[in-house]
């Protein structure tokens, strides 16, 4: 989906606020409530999450109607991009099921028993890849050149910020893999993603920690 051509500021007056324009909201939100495939890839050029940079999230009217549809889609998985760096997070939304919400809570012997319900739970995970640029300037130059690092220096990119990240997907049938790899340890990092049930199977990174997650 188009990130950037339709946003508003995210301190804008909150019912003027967009992210993707209503239009393009609108047929979001409507192909993922009709479409029952078994996996969802959603793309945008901004992430849905970011701790150095606007995201999804910086709007909180569309960002609710999102995820109140997103509980119900089979095996969403987020890509991005924008914030010059590689990163790996989670998202967990929940719904509470009232088995029948017309029955009344009852008193017995003096113990409140609640109406039956489950809760239902789903998870989101967003993969971001996105470099921060080359100090060569390549508009005229091979495919052959980039990969050696030749070219006329490109002043707008010191050397030492240029970072060439990039990521692979690998979707099995029992697994989704997803590689990210850059210039800096912190780039670099596997995610293995069990597609049965989509929970994380294994993660590694060069550096300590583990990825982001954000849970009910």
């Amino acid at each position: 989906v188009d990130a950037r051509s339709h946003q508003t500021s995210p301190v804008a007056i909150p019912r003027q606020r967009t992210l993707l324009g209503a239009d393009q909201e609108d047929w979001l939100l409507g192909e993922l409530i009709k479409n029952e495939a078994y996996m969802h890839i959603i793309c945008s050029g901004i992430p849905y999450s970011s701790l150095n940079g606007f995201c999804w999230t910086d709007y909180p009217v569309w960002k609710q109607k999102f995820e109140e549809v997103l509980i119900d889609v089979n095996r969403p998985l987020f890509l991005g991009g924008n914030i010059h760096s590689n990163k790996v997070a989670g998202h967990a939304f929940r719904k509470v099921i009232v088995e029948d919400p017309l029955i009344q809570p009852l008193r017995q012997d003096h113990i409140f028993k609640p109406p039956d319900f489950t809760v239902k739970v789903n998870h989101l995970f967003e993969v971001i890849s996105s470099g921060v640029g080359h100090p060569f300037n390549y508009d005229n130059h091979t495919s052959e050149d980039m990969e050696v690092d030749e070219g006329p220096p490109n002043p707008e990119i010191p050397a030492n910020l240029s970072c060439n990240n990039y990521g692979l997907i690998d979707i099995t049938s029992e697994q989704v893999i997803i590689q990210l790899y850059g210039t800096k340890p912190k780039d670099n990092h596997l995610l293995t993603i069990n597609k049965e049930n989509w929970t994380i199977e294994d993660y590694q990174s060069m550096v300590s920690g583990v990825p982001q997650w954000n849970t009910p």
